[in-house]
């Protein structure tokens, strides 16, 4: 049986198949300096990590409404994707 495609999970795996590229409004900054880019990763980290519990979130560009667990799920998924990349 297809996965459902209302899980963060199987709509990311979907879009990883195709090949789809990424959302201009994601693509917010080019890289500069990598100890200024780490501190900014870590600081929006830890700002993701400290909302859990809000009761609402903002509709994704792409897959619309998501839940809390559903962007904690696309978050992680998100991060180690670019960590792979860099070996990390």
């Amino acid at each position: 049986m297809p996965k459902s495609l209302h899980s963060a999970d199987s709509r990311a795996e979907v879009l990883r198949r195709l090949g789809a590229p990424t959302a201009q409004e994601l693509l917010s900054t080019q890289p500069s300096y990598f100890e200024a880019d780490a501190a900014r990763l870590r600081a929006l980290m830890e700002r993701f990590g400290t909302a859990k519990g809000r009761s609402e979130w903002p509709e994704h560009p792409l897959f619309g409404p998501l839940s809390e667990a559903e962007w904690g799920h696309l978050g992680y998924r998100h991060i180690d994707h670019h960590f792979g990349q860099f070996g990390v």
